[in-house]
């Protein structure tokens, strides 16, 4: 009899020990969100910016990743997609609600080649109307570039990136041909841009997308050390990787590994703090930041640094293209002033478009009869008198060709 509960005791720590070593559940970090099936007459633009793209890479399949584009490819590319760039344009007159789907890392993105040509096309409809002296046309096609551009920040970085060179691109059209146009012209374009810019999607929206992006890489290589495929995750993620690969392969189940992928998917929240502080603070002024509360030995370091950078390194392009954005809507009252009166503006008053984002106080402006000079101050925050390099960028950022 003792001896069977002698055995009975034993069963039950062997039961006990294996609850003890039982493997803890794997959590998910990202929320999984549905693929978005964009309808047609419907007044959010992004259903006809998501058709648009759609239709561009049916009608020009050669043309949505194509690079570089010679005159004659430029002609083929603008005719095939010429019916999503109008599809696009339309959309431009509706409010954007941009529908955001997170996806695992190395997973392309969705409707992005055809918005990449899209925007091309777009560009050169302007180039095209200008030397054809079409100039409204060339405006509406502006205009049209310039909201798409803006509507695509309310997506992840990657889609900000394209949508802010759009801007960019679109602003260098039009600017050589901006002194023949007429002052109502002028005007006009100059309300449209300030309306645009305080439209355009909050960066808040784009910061918590950008998120979610870091929680799938999470989610992705939590995955990778589940299956034990991290060679596979090695090779994507090239040599600069590898030490972070090799801690992985070493790391601990149980307590261990808990630890490290909830300190991974902590790091996330504390990336996008640290953007939206440097987004919230004037460009002069952020030398002064610490980016703190980021320990500098972590094992997930060399992960986050290739995960979870995107955010940043968009800031300066932000920065760039919101401020060129604003000197351009000023560029044209300015103009339409002194085509009408003979003489520019005194001042320049006060409003947003007013506003310097790399100091937080008002742009730089002097006129005297009709000469004037409008710029920022640059990441050095100083009045360096309008002087600035060719890239129009240091010490005062200027509009292209216009310092």
């Amino acid at each position: 009899m003792e001896g069977r509960h002698t055995l009975v005791f034993v069963a039950l720590l062997a039961l006990a020990g294996c609850r003890q070593e039982a493997v803890a559940p794997y959590p998910s970090w990202a929320p999984r969100t549905p693929a978005y099936v964009p309808q047609r007459g419907t007044q959010n633009a992004f259903d006809a910016y998501a058709l648009a793209a759609m239709e561009a890479e049916r009608d020009a399949p050669t043309h949505v990743r194509r690079v570089v584009f010679d005159i004659k490819l430029r002609r083929e590319a603008m005719e095939q997609a010429s019916r999503a760039t109008q599809i696009a344009l339309n959309g431009t007159r509706l409010p954007c609600d941009f529908e955001f789907q997170a996806l695992p890392p190395f997973e392309p993105m969705p409707h992005r080649d055809g918005w990449r040509l899209i925007s091309r096309v777009m560009v050169w409809n302007i180039e095209r109307a200008l030397a054809e002296n079409r100039d409204q046309e060339a405006i509406n096609w502006f205009v049209g570039a310039t909201k798409f551009g803006w509507d695509l920040t309310g997506g992840c970085a990657l889609d900000a990136s394209l949508g802010l060179t759009t801007v960019d691109e679109a602003r260098k059209a039009l600017l050589p041909a901006l002194e023949r146009l007429q002052s109502t012209a002028l005007s006009a374009l100059s309300s449209r841009l300030n309306t645009l810019l305080d439209r355009r999607p909050p960066l808040g929206k784009l910061l918590e997308n950008e998120r979610m992006i870091m929680l799938n890489a999470v989610d992705f290589v939590q995955q990778a050390y589940r299956s034990k495929d991290l060679d596979e995750l090695a090779d994507k993620l090239g040599p600069s990787a590898r030490p972070a690969v090799d801690y992985l392969h070493g790391l601990k189940e149980g307590a261990d590994r808990q630890k490290y992928f909830e300190g991974f998917a902590e790091e996330s929240g504390k990336e996008i703090a640290w953007v939206q502080k440097l987004l919230e603070t004037p460009v002069s002024a952020r030398k002064d930041l610490e980016k703190m509360g980021f320990a500098e030995e972590r094992p997930w370091r060399r992960l986050s640094r290739h995960f979870f950078q995107a955010a940043q390194n968009l800031v300066p392009h932000i920065d760039r293209t919101l401020t060129r954005t604003r000197l351009l809507a000023l560029e044209c009252h300015i103009l339409a002033v002194t085509k009408k009166t003979g003489n520019a503006p005194k001042s320049l008053g006060d409003g947003s478009l007013n506003d310097d984002p790399f100091t937080g106080k008002p742009m730089h402006y002097r006129a005297e009869g009709r000469d004037y000079r409008v710029y920022s101050a640059g990441v050095n925050g100083q009045d360096d008198g309008g002087q600035t390099n060719g890239l129009s960028e240091e010490p005062d950022l200027t509009l292209e060709g216009r310092g």
